[in-house]
C-alpha cells in the first residue's frame, strides 16, 4: 500500500474524534493493522469496502431519465433553478427511481432553507451532470448559506444546519429491533452471530448493529463510567471537553452491516465481521435499516457564493461583534455545505468537483 493511501486512512481514523495524539502513535496503530490484520488491530476492517460499486448497480438496473430542462430548469439564465430540479428529483422518486440529468451549464440554487436546495428522499435516484472533453460541464451554484436557527447533533435530525446543503440526502433511521444477540461475548472479527431468532432476517439484508453501554449515565455526562467508547478508541484517551462529550453521547454505538446467509433459526452469517468485541453486557441487537440505497451523485461541479475568509468557531472578522460581524460563526462553521447525507447504503459520489465550501461532504449513519 502506498504512503499516500496509508496517510489518508490514518488521517480518517484519527479525525473520527478529536483526540490529541502524536503521529508516532497513529503510525503504530496503522502498522499493527498491516502486520496483524483487522482482528488483532483496533482499526475497522476495510476488507469489505468496495464490494458493492456503481458498476454493480449499473449491471442490475435500467432507470428512466428525467431531464431537468423538461421541468423548467434553464442553465445560465441567472435565475433560481432549485424548484425545477427538485420537481425532476420528485418525479424520479415517484417512479421508483431514475436518472435526474442536468445538461451542461450553470444551475443556481437559492439556498437558505430546505425549499431551495436539492433533497433526495428515495432510493435509486441518481443526480447526473454532463461531461465535455473529460471535464464536468454541469455546475450547481449555491447562492446563500443555511438559515435555520435549530442546530442538532450531526446526523441525528434534519434540523441540523448542515442538512441545508446544496444536495441533501436523507433516509429513515427505523429503530425496529429484528433480533437480539444471544447472551454471550463475541470477539472482534466474528462473522457467524448467534441470535435469539432469525424470523425477521434474510440473505443480503442491510441491517444496523447497536451496542449499548449500561454504565453510561446520560444525566451525568462528566462521569467516566463507561468503557464501550474507550475500547473503540484504544490506545487514545479522552482529554478535556472530550470527557464530557463522550460521557453524554457514548452510551450507544452502531454501524451498518449486511446478512450473508441465515444458517438456522439461531444463527446468521454476516458479510462484514464484527467491528469490535461485542460483550454480553452491551446487549447487542440487530435493527432494521430504513435508509436509502443506490443513490448517486456524479459528473457535477458544485460551487458556492461564499466570499471566503474562514475563522473556525469565530465570527469574521475574528474580534467583531454585533453590526461589525460580516459572517457569523454559525455561517462559517455550518452554513456552506456541498453534500450532506444520513442513513445511506450502497451509494456513490463519483467524479465530483467541490469548490468554495467550508464543509464539502458530510455523511453519518451510512
Amino acid at each position: 500500500m502506498n504512503t499516500q493511501l496509508k496517510q489518508l486512512i490514518t488521517l480518517l481514523f484519527v479525525s473520527l474524534v478529536s483526540f490529541s495524539v502524536n503521529s508516532q502513535t497513529a503510525d503504530l496503530v496503522w502498522e499493527q493493522y498491516v502486520e496483524q490484520g483487522a482482528v488483532n488491530s483496533n482499526l475497522p476492517d476495510f476488507s469489505y469496502a468496495g464490494f458493492y460499486t456503481k458498476a454493480t448497480f449499473d449491471e442490475q438496473f435500467e432507470l428512466a431519465t428525467f431531464n431537468v430542462m423538461s421541468f423548467g430548469a434553464i442553465p445560465n439564465d441567472d435565475m433560481d433553478d432549485s424548484l425545477a430540479i427538485q420537481e425532476a428529483i420528485n418525479a424520479a422518486s415517484e417512479n421508483g427511481g431514475g436518472i435526474v440529468f442536468l445538461p451542461k451549464g450553470t444551475y443556481r440554487l437559492r439556498g437558505g432553507d430546505t425549499a431551495h436546495v436539492l433533497r433526495v428522499r428515495a432510493s435509486n435516484v441518481i443526480i447526473r451532470g454532463e461531461r465535455v472533453s473529460d471535464e464536468n460541464a454541469t455546475v450547481l451554484l449555491l447562492e446563500n448559506p443555511s438559515e435555520p436557527e435549530e442546530f442538532g447533533l450531526i446526523g441525528q435530525n434534519s434540523s441540523d444546519l448542515r442538512s441545508v446543503a446544496a444536495i441533501s440526502i436523507q433516509g429513515d433511521p427505523n429503530d425496529t429491533v429484528l433480533a437480539n444477540f444471544a447472551g454471550q461475548d463475541l470477539s472482534r472479527g466474528t462473522r457467524i452471530v448467534p441470535v435469539n431468532n432469525t424470523n425477521e432476517l434474510f440473505p443480503h439484508q442491510t441491517i444496523r448493529i447497536r451496542l449499548t453501554d449500561p454504565r453510561v449515565n446520560v444525566d451525568a455526562p462528566d462521569r467516566e463510567t463507561g468503557d464501550l467508547i474507550k475500547s473503540l478508541i484504544k490506545p487514545f484517551n479522552f482529554e478535556g471537553q472530550e470527557t464530557r462529550t463522550f460521557g453524554r453521547y457514548g452510551k450507544t454505538v452502531e454501524y451498518i452491516a449486511r446478512v450473508r446467509r441465515v444458517i438456522d433459526d439461531k444463527h446468521v452469517e454476516l458479510y462484514q465481521p464484527l467491528r469490535s468485541d461485542h460483550l454480553e453486557k452491551y446487549s447487542s441487537v440487530i435493527m432494521a435499516f430504513g435508509g436509502l440505497k443506490n443513490v448517486g451523485v456524479e459528473h457535477i461541479r458544485i460551487e458556492s457564493s461564499w466570499q471566503g475568509q474562514y475563522r473556525p468557531h469565530l465570527p469574521y472578522p475574528a474580534n467583531a461583534s454585533d453590526a461589525e460581524v460580516i459572517r457569523s460563526e454559525r455561517e462559517q462553521d455550518y452554513g456552506w455545505v456541498a453534500i450532506w447525507g444520513t442513513w445511506i447504503s450502497n451509494s456513490w459520489f463519483d467524479n465530483l468537483s467541490i469548490d468554495n465550501f467550508t464543509q464539502n461532504l458530510i455523511l453519518s449513519n451510512s
